[in-house]
């Protein structure tokens, strides 16, 4: 007979830094990846491009995108931090991006020829709820959460300027998706053609997964091999 001895005082089966740098990842790729899952696209699509990320799931690419943000979803919620505080944001982040997987954004008819419509603005407006709560929620990381503890430690001047820009910048996207719905869609409706919403999403999932990068300790890892 033999006997397994535990050699590590603080067994972890997820170590907390991998799962910082997964959530930076599946933010980052993932507006790249849907968009190639979708190839071939439909006909009536230039570029194949959709007017959002969550459009996305009324394409082939429909598995891929909700497997992606559960995995965020189920990523968010292992996240303990180190606070009370970490732990109900990344709980609420975590139900947000859950609902944003699992209640798909709608297809009105008249957007796209080729996509059927199955337009439901109560299904909608919920959806839009939880992307909206999950994007403020990611900018609150950034802004409050990572420029504040580090696990106790002192967090350099350089470090705090980035996890704020990087906070600000999805609140600005944020600002910019609103200013496009509410005023320029309607006065300029030939912005439609550029896809804002999709590109100030993506906007959103990078400066979100950068933040992510550097609480991860990737940054510093990167330069101690140099």
């Amino acid at each position: 007979m033999f006997t397994i001895k535990n050699t590590t005082k603080n067994p972890q089966l997820i170590n907390a830094d991998k799962i910082i740098l997964g959530i930076g990842i599946l933010a980052i790729t993932m507006p790249l990846i849907v968009y190639l899952a979708a190839i071939p696209a439909p006909p009536c699509l230039k570029n194949g491009m959709l007017h959002s990320i969550s459009a996305f799931y009324h394409t082939d690419a429909r598995n891929l995108l909700v497997g992606m943000i559960c995995a965020l979803s189920f990523c968010f919620m292992a996240y303990n931090g180190y606070s009370k505080v970490d732990k109900i944001a990344s709980t609420i982040a975590s139900i947000s991006a859950l609902g944003v997987a699992l209640i798909p954004t709608s297809i009105f008819a008249g957007e796209y020829e080729c996509i059927p419509s199955d337009g439901s603005y109560f299904r909608e407006y919920i959806h839009l709820a939880c992307a909206i709560i999950l994007l403020l929620t990611m900018a609150f990381f950034s802004i409050k959460i990572f420029t504040h503890r580090e696990g106790g430690d002192t967090i350099a001047p350089r470090k705090l300027f980035f996890y704020r820009f990087w906070g600000y910048s999805i609140l600005a996207s944020l600002g910019l998706i609103a200013l496009y719905i509410l005023v320029l869609k309607e006065a300029f409706p030939i912005t439609a053609t550029w896809h804002p919403i999709f590109w100030l999403e993506a906007v959103c999932l990078f400066a979100f997964g950068c933040s992510w990068f550097l609480k991860s300790g990737l940054f510093d890892r990167a330069k101690k091999l140099e």
